[in-house]
């Protein structure tokens, strides 16, 4: 699962490598997005505590400096079990800001979902630009519309996008986006989302549909997805059958 998705954020970031712990994902042009912007940190190569507390010390000293470097705040994602550089972290005068939880799902196994006034349509090339507006307005997010069509002209042929659309009277109106990228027969869903006037229909759930059957098509056996605690959709997967496989704690330096 995390390489899936430590290879995704790859495509839309630069992926720096500090030591066999530590990885950062840095893209500027996409602001203080914790989604994309982070520091992934895991305690894979100390066995005593003094080294252990060295070595995160310095990683942090690190990826801080690269980070301020680029003017980006610096979220670094630990293990949930993770108490080292947690520790570390509280003491460097970093705060919990969120936590990211990781669910899989075996395809043959989640819910699918009918709703005859939503389809969704896996796009062309063409519609890169009607996927983007409703992807930045979905997020919020209207700055990154140029960066994210430089990433998806670049990368389009590595990932499947989605739009999801609500048919109003003779209407069909885009209003639901996701992306999925395949590896290892193994299938992420990201960057779901819906814009804000149309949520609540049944317009996630139908794109999730839409996402087991082209994760089928690609072979895959299992459909990955993340939710921030913040953003309350954990429960939302649940009921569809994905499982919580792994969390992690999101710190923020204090302000």
């Amino acid at each position: 699962m995390e390489h899936n998705e430590s290879t995704f954020y790859s495509l839309w970031t630069e992926h720096i490598k500090i030591n066999e712990c530590t990885d950062l994902f840095i893209n500027e042009k996409l602001g203080d997005d914790y989604f994309f912007n982070r520091v992934n940190y895991t305690l894979c190569c100390h066995n005593a505590d003094d080294d252990a507390n060295a070595a995160t010390t310095l990683m942090l000293r690190n990826s801080i400096r690269m980070f301020s470097e680029r003017r980006l705040k610096c979220f670094v994602y630990i293990d949930d079990s993770d108490s080292v550089p947690e520790s570390i972290l509280l003491k460097n005068k970093f705060t919990l800001l969120d936590t990211m939880q990781a669910f899989r799902s075996n395809i043959d196994k989640i819910q699918q979902h009918e709703n005859q006034s939503i389809y969704v349509d896996k796009i062309g090339m063409n519609l890169v630009p009607v996927w983007i507006d409703v992807f930045c307005k979905s997020f919020d997010a209207l700055e990154m519309k140029s960066e994210v069509q430089r990433i998806l002209k670049k990368h389009f042929n590595k990932l499947t996008l989605l739009i999801g659309y609500v048919k109003r009277n003779s209407s069909q109106i885009p209003a639901g986006c996701a992306l999925l990228f395949n590896t290892d027969r193994l299938t992420g869903l990201y960057c779901l989302g819906t814009i804000k006037s149309f949520r609540h229909q049944g317009l996630a759930r139908k794109i999730i549909g839409s996402s087991i059957d082209i994760a089928r098509q690609q072979s895959a056996s299992l459909l990955i997805c993340q939710a921030f605690t913040k953003q309350g959709f954990a429960e939302f997967y649940k009921r569809l059958g994905f499982q919580l496989v792994y969390k992690k704690k999101i710190y923020v330096p204090i302000e």
